[in-house]
């Protein structure tokens, strides 16, 4: 069992078309790992070693894979080159409107950590110092 899934990444954000199923599949086991990179400890298992995840780990997921849909999109590829693409400044998933600004970077709006935006990475409880052993 993954940490989120694609039913609930679009169920939480109302996407109701197939558009972005892949990409999500795509981004499930990354977020997973840098969730547990930012984290900084192992999840906890039980008895029958299935993983507990914390209670809001799921939604953070999402926002962390809807960060990673909207920076992706900000990229093009033409020609072999990698180049900016305008910079999507808002969205609105229900009704899904889009408006955007040009770019250079990823992210000008706010500061990142962890390669994502500060308020989604102290969603994550982080333990200072653990070591696995």
């Amino acid at each position: 069992m993954s940490i989120t899934s694609r039913d609930f990444v679009k169920n939480y954000f109302g996407i109701a078309d197939n558009s972005i199923d892949k990409r999500v599949d795509f981004f499930i086991p990354l977020v997973e790992n840098d969730y547990l990179f930012i984290r900084n400890k192992p999840f906890d298992v039980d008895n029958e070693n299935n993983i507990i995840y914390p209670a809001t780990a799921q939604e953070t997921a999402a926002l962390m894979i809807m960060f990673k849909l909207n920076n992706s999109d900000s990229v093009a590829v033409a020609n072999g080159k990698v180049g900016a693409k305008q910079e999507v400044s808002s969205v609105s998933w229900g009704t899904h409107s889009e408006s955007y600004r040009d770019s250079n970077s990823l992210n000008q709006s706010g500061k990142l950590k962890f390669g994502y935006p500060e308020d989604i990475v102290k969603r994550i409880e982080r333990f200072i110092g653990f070591k696995a052993v």
